[in-house]
């Protein structure tokens, strides 16, 4: 009998740790509509600046929305529009494993403040790649499709999210990479100052949940339209 009863009590308390949260930041600005869902209850709450972030929260912003998040260790996340964003750990010192986002769409910007001299302070995982980060400032839209990420400042480990393709490549400052599904990521490219700039402005998430490049959008229509007058 003693013995069953430990063995209840032991289950108990696994189960009480398995869905343990952990507060990890909190949401200092949002535009429009972006809401939180517990990914344990399916709980949706409607968030104001101030709300606390923890690790069981799924955050999402809908169309032209914007939700600005600072974690307990400094680092600063932007949420542009028809994102859905997960923190699922928080590295605040040496010794912890690393913050760890899971970005399952939508548009981000990553400023890492604090960083550690071993092994990545935060790692990022889309549905087509992950990104291994020691401190840097860095842009990244993703689809289930594809991923596109660029380095403003620093430096980054990016991969394919299949861990059979074992290429990988590190993006140093103003530069950029496309890794589509099941694919090793597209070799660093230097991004001219302008462009990066306006990166995330040059590029949109279609029904389709592709990506779509708006300057070649522009262009070829352009282009039609110059076709037309000359003929």
């Amino acid at each position: 009998m003693i013995r069953k009863s430990m063995i209840f009590i032991a289950l108990i308390f696994f189960i009480a740790n398995a869905y343990a949260v952990e507060p990890v930041g909190k949401i200092i600005q949002l535009v429009n509509d972006v809401d939180i869902t517990s990914l344990t209850t399916g709980e949706k709450i409607t968030p104001q600046a101030g709300f606390v972030i923890n690790t069981d929260h799924k955050i999402r912003t809908g169309k032209r929305s914007f939700a600005e998040i600072l974690l307990n260790n400094g680092t600063r996340i932007q949420m542009r529009d028809i994102s859905v964003l997960n923190v699922s750990s928080l590295k605040d010192n040496k010794t912890e494993e690393p913050t760890r986002l899971r970005l399952l769409t939508g548009k981000l910007r990553v400023s890492v403040k604090k960083v550690f001299s071993k092994g990545h302070t935060l790692l990022l995982k889309t549905p087509t790649a992950i990104a291994g980060i020691r401190g840097t400032d860095f842009g990244v839209i993703a689809t289930i499709y594809e991923t596109k990420i660029i380095v403003f400042d620093g430096k980054l480990d990016v991969a394919s999210s299949n861990q059979k393709i074992i290429k990988s490549f590190q993006l140093r400052s103003r530069e950029e990479s496309d890794i589509k599904k099941d694919t090793p990521p597209t070799p660093p490219r230097s991004v001219p100052e302008e462009v990066a700039n306006t990166w995330f402005d040059r590029y949109d998430i279609d029904e389709q949940n592709r990506i779509k490049d708006k300057t070649k959008a522009s262009e070829g229509l352009l282009d039609s339209i110059l076709r037309k007058r000359t003929h």
